[in-house]
């Protein structure tokens, strides 16, 4: 028997120490189910170990609510603008697409022309 969830494989030879694992693994899942934050947790949360610029201002408790709602704007204004771009270039893209080609020449490599090599003595350069 053999089930896959997230790297876990119980194979026939180890079958009761997996299942405890197992058995182990759905008993944590449910658990962390059941204690789920809220959403304002986790964005806090996220805001507050992200290294993403400018979202731990937004967070941060010393700071005045005005710092933090420039902050906030800054973020959104920024995000926006990259959307806008993101959005813009696929557009383009879209619209003239980059075709690249490769045309394969068959030529005997006898018919191409061997470079000029030129031979100087070591002393003519030197005086």
């Amino acid at each position: 028997m053999l089930l896959v969830d997230r790297c876990f494989v119980i194979k026939s030879g180890t079958f009761n120490a997996s299942v405890d694992r197992f058995i182990a693994y759905i008993t944590q899942s449910l658990e962390m189910a059941t204690s789920r934050r809220s959403l304002r947790e986790n964005v806090q949360q996220f805001c507050l170990q992200t290294t993403i610029h400018g979202f731990s201002y937004v967070e941060d408790q010393s700071n005045v609510i005005v710092v933090k709602a420039a902050w906030f704007l800054l973020i959104v204004l920024f995000m926006s603008l990259a959307s806008y771009l993101i959005n813009l270039s696929f557009y383009d893209w879209a619209e003239n697409p980059t075709i690249t080609t490769t045309d394969s020449a068959v030529f005997p490599i006898e018919k191409m022309p061997f470079p000029a090599v030129t031979v100087c003595q070591e002393d003519d350069g030197i005086r």
